[in-house]
């Protein structure tokens, strides 16, 4: 879990560098969000056998950043 979260703090701060999100939103929450929206994606993906579920939901995501 640590790992994936250090990945995603990574990712965010690169975001933040290029213009991509806010500057406004610190990045180590954002990660943790992004991991529990993630496993509750994957989750979702499961009940309803449609793995689409978890793109269309990183995508929503990552549009909160903006």
């Amino acid at each position: 879990y640590k790992s994936v979260e250090k990945q995603f703090v990574r990712i965010v701060q690169e975001g933040i560098q290029r213009g991509e999100f806010t500057n406004k939103i610190q990045t180590e929450h954002v990660a943790s969000l992004l991991v529990g929206i993630m496993e509750g994606a994957i989750l979702l993906a499961h009940m309803h056998r449609d793995a689409s579920v978890i793109l269309n939901q990183g995508r929503e995501f990552l549009q909160l950043l903006k």
